[in-house]
């Protein structure tokens, strides 16, 4: 079934070089699509090198990202206070009920 599904994609995906090849041959389709995967391929590195530089101007340059390990930092100590709140409200509760007089 794996098999099927994946002629059916690959049918469904033509090869735009070799339809390129029909109008022109074989040898400008060749250059052509070599041209375009190289600009995507650009493209592609040109948008990850952008993503990444803006992360890093968000994270150091403006401080409008709080920065991983700082974000780790502030879960762990939150987490800590949580923790410290429940033992006393725990302990409280057992202060109070030793305190009061039972009937």
């Amino acid at each position: 079934m794996a098999q099927s599904f994946e002629q059916l994609l690959r049918h469904a995906r033509p090869d735009l070089e070799e339809e390129l090849a029909r109008l022109v041959g074989d040898t400008p389709a060749h250059y052509a699509a070599s041209a375009a995967r190289a600009g995507l391929a650009y493209g592609r590195s040109a948008l990850q090198a952008l993503a990444r530089n803006v992360g890093e101007y968000l994270n150091h340059e403006s401080r409008d990202l709080v920065p991983g390990p700082e974000l780790e930092a502030f879960a762990v100590d939150v987490e800590r206070i949580r923790d410290d709140v429940e033992r006393a409200a725990a302990r409280l509760a057992r202060i109070t009920a030793v305190e009061r007089p039972r009937p």
